[in-house]
């Protein structure tokens, strides 16, 4: 029996089927790359992390400056300084920003494993459920090996675990999309 939550979630995936298997061939080319240069791949991702939170940190002094309530501006203000702040120094300290960034990833792999165990749970009946399911155990299993091996890995590590999961999200995104089939307008 399917629930409306499940229900939904397939519709979904079968409306956007397309960029389900687009995003999927993307981040298995993305992953693939990290996987052959897994020092160039972890090298990139934390000057990409810099330089997202130097974005951020501007568009919050914007926002600061532009705000009309004080305690607005004051809240926007601080944040900017905290991301300009960690931005110049993940910048300015690769090698401290590459074993920081990689300690985080090992977490964030564990919580978004969950997250796709309960994601394939909602799916309930969709063919590619399992894929998604797998998915998140492989991730979690990222991260823990990502924990248990710190810092000892961290110049190759954020590299080619990014680029397995990668792989593994794409492949599962993917087969999601293959056993979505669109049904034809009434």
């Amino acid at each position: 029996m399917s629930t409306p939550d499940s229900f939904s979630a397939t519709e979904t995936v079968a409306k956007h089927r397309g960029f389900f298997i687009v995003s999927g061939i993307l981040l298995w080319i993305v992953g693939f790359f990290s996987i052959i240069w897994p020092e160039v791949a972890s090298v990139a991702l934390v000057q990409l992390v810099g330089l997202v939170l130097l974005v951020s940190g501007v568009i919050s002094l914007f926002v600061a400056a532009t705000g009309r309530h004080v305690a607005h501006r004051v809240t926007q203000l601080l944040l900017a300084l905290l991301r300009l702040v960690v931005g110049f120094l993940i910048l300015g300290h690769l090698v401290d920003g590459l074993i920081t960034l990689t300690l985080l990833l090992a977490i964030i792999f564990m919580i978004e494993g969950i997250f796709s165990i309960i994601a394939a749970l909602r799916l309930k009946g969709h063919r590619g459920q399992g894929w998604i399911f797998f998915n998140g155990l492989v991730t979690i299993l990222l991260g823990v090996l990502i924990y248990r091996h710190f810092p000892e890995t961290a110049a190759w590590a954020i590299g080619l675990l990014f680029g397995i999961n990668a792989i593994f999200g794409g492949v599962s995104l993917f087969a999601l999309a293959m056993g979505s089939v669109s049904k034809p307008a009434a």
